[in-house]
């Protein structure tokens, strides 16, 4: 993408290797007096200070040879950072800085050059607040769900132009923490951008895999009542009356609710002419069937 001018850090390059091989030598030369030494030390006619003074002598040449050596690899690496490379594939933005501009390098006040995005797939980023992490946390330890954290369960997504969850990913990562001043877990998931529409930035509507497939009891969204904060349904009882019998509802299924808690299957619900119905009125019953609701 871009070219330092890289005639600075070849001179150093090649300063540092000439360092390196001038250490080589001397680490040999060292060497060759420290064998020297340790022959006429075994017929005593060397001090044991010199024989001292010639293994220090070899010990720093090594360590020499090794600063010398790395400091030829810095050197290297930086005349190789010269050709500014894609990390990664994606979108690159315009570029920052023009030919002949005096550019810094290796400290957070480097020059910015440009930007680059991954593009395909991209990575959609939300947060979940504490009673849903704690929703599906629970969801993980009875064997419901499977947390996000090591499985890649399924999501969907949608744009804000659009009324239906069509495109889909998979989750890539759930924080280890919440947040004390949102209150919420950063989480990320990765979604398909083969058509290109997705654009970084973008803000998405999605739907995260709940519970797995269970059995549920469906009745029209409509049968229900609100009494305050309190939902409720009107049944009839074995003597043909009606009996108010509060209950828990839960997800909506093209017009038909769940019921989590407070009916049976055997129960029959009232759908209507609620508003006429009061508990203990006798009723007369007349089935009728409800469509089921689509997956």
């Amino acid at each position: 993408m871009f070219v330092i001018d890289p005639r600075p850090y070849e001179a150093e390059a090649e300063r540092a290797r000439a360092n390196f091989k001038r250490t080589q030598a001397q680490r040999n030369l060292a060497l060759q007096n420290l064998q020297r030494a340790e022959k006429l030390m075994q017929g005593s006619t060397i001090a044991p200070e010199q024989f001292d003074a010639r293994r220090n002598e070899y010990d720093i040449a090594v360590a020499n040879v090794a600063e010398a050596e790395a400091a030829a690899k810095a050197a290297e690496l930086d005349l190789e950072f010269t050709q500014v490379k894609a990390p990664i594939d994606g979108r690159i933005s315009r570029r920052f800085a023009d030919e002949g501009n005096l550019v810094t390098g290796g400290s957070t006040q480097s020059t910015l050059l440009t930007t680059i995005v991954p593009f395909n797939p991209l990575y959609v980023t939300f947060d979940a607040d504490e009673r849903l992490v704690l929703k599906y946390s629970r969801l993980d330890l009875s064997g419901q769900r499977r947390s996000s954290r090591g499985t890649p369960n399924p999501v969907r997504i949608a744009l804000s132009d659009e009324t239906e969850f069509l495109r889909e990913g998979k989750m890539d990562f759930v924080d280890n923490r919440l947040d004390p001043e949102t209150g919420t877990l950063r989480a990320r998931a990765l979604v398909d951008n083969s058509d290109g529409l997705l654009t970084p930035g973008l803000f998405v509507r999605l739907q995260l895999k709940g519970r797995g497939p269970y059995p549920a009891l469906l009745i029209p969204d409509e049968a229900i009542g609100t009494d305050q904060s309190k939902r409720f349904v009107m049944v009839v009882d074995k003597d043909g009356l009606a009996q108010r019998r509060f209950v828990t509802p839960g997800r909506l299924y093209d017009g038909l609710r769940a019921v989590d808690e407070g009916l049976t299957a055997e129960d029959k619900v009232i759908v209507g002419g609620i508003m006429r119905v009061r508990p203990g009125v006798p009723v007369k019953v007349k089935e009728a069937s409800a469509t089921p609701a689509k997956e």
